[in-house]
């Protein structure tokens, strides 16, 4: 019986190493390259910040659009998958305006938000039937 699959198990053999048993390199969001499967499990923590108190916001939403997301926690804090560590990051906050962050290499961001002023909402138009967004 070893004899009869002896030929089938060489071609199965060559079969597998001609389609690459080897760590392959993919193209991730930004056009740069990962390798291996868990190449794209790059993980960066940090803070969301108040500007004016200093404190953590609690909620913030903290994002690498088309790849991860996280919530911060009641302390402000968070942890996020990247895709590589050129990745820029989105954060935004009820209350406060959105920011965008570039990661450059670091393993640990602290990023702080401003309060969303007045101004900021000069798109919002209040009527008697209720809110409308200005087009």
């Amino acid at each position: 019986m070893y004899n009869q699959m002896k030929p089938v198990l060489i071609v199965a053999l060559a079969a597998l190493l001609a389609t690459g048993l080897h760590a392959q390199t993919r193209p991730v969001a930004n056009g740069n390259s990962a390798t291996g499967t868990n190449a794209a499990a790059l993980v960066i923590k940090g803070i969301v910040k108040s500007a004016a108190s200093g404190n953590g916001i609690n909620g913030a939403q903290v994002q690498v659009k088309g790849f991860s997301a996280a919530i911060a926690d009641t302390a402000g804090n968070f942890s996020l998958k990247i895709p590589n560590t050129t990745a820029t990051i989105l954060v935004e906050a009820d209350g406060f305006d959105a920011k965008l962050v570039p990661v450059k290499y670091r393993e640990q961001l602290e990023i702080v938000l401003q309060s969303r002023t007045v101004a900021s909402y000069h798109d919002v138009l209040v009527t008697p039937t209720g809110n409308q967004h200005k087009k």
